[in-house]
């Protein structure tokens, strides 16, 4: 009996794959009228699991692991994403694992942003068996986050967010 419960066990680690993120990067770009602003985290922690030939994925990014270059600047976007009550953005999302193999595909994400989940239509290129680049654009009214002004002009309401992983198979 101890054996087939181990089997029975043993079955999803032999057949599934599993993948962690090794590194990666999140880049978003924040435009207005006079300036644009670059933001980026490098403190990405991300997860694919794969079964029966579908994959699942998450990645979670602490909001305040975002650097611009200007302490204000940063401090100031905190208060706007409310970090304090929304500390993560998280994406999570499921994909047929053929796609792994391939160089260029779309995936849906959902994705948790100021407490509130949107899907998003994500551009994934595979740049090596392990490297891969994502992009999208957040909606910023649709997460419903309070545009920051300068001189009484409002950031744009688009967020381009690209994305650098390297994923390590376990």
């Amino acid at each position: 009996m101890k054996f087939i419960i181990f089997y029975f066990l043993l079955i999803p680690v032999c057949f599934g794959k599993e993948f962690v993120l090794e590194k990666g990067k999140a880049v978003y770009q924040v435009k207005h009228l006079l300036k644009n602003i670059r933001g980026e985290s490098p403190d990405l922690k991300g997860k694919i699991v794969c079964d029966n030939n579908a994959c699942e994925f998450l990645i979670a990014i602490p909001v305040k692991s975002f650097k611009s270059g200007d302490e204000s600047r940063d401090n100031n976007m905190l208060i706007a994403v409310e970090e304090s009550k929304h500390p993560h953005v998280i994406a999570r999302g499921k994909f047929p694992e053929t796609n792994l193999s391939q160089s260029l595909w779309k995936l849906s994400a959902e994705v948790e942003f100021h407490g509130i989940k949107k899907n998003y239509e994500v551009q994934i290129s595979k740049k090596s068996t392990s490297e891969f680049h994502s992009t999208f654009i957040v909606n910023l009214d649709q997460h419903q986050v309070e545009k920051p002004a300068l001189l009484g002009v409002a950031i744009s309401n688009d967020v381009p967010v690209n994305f650098n992983l390297f994923w390590k198979q376990k």
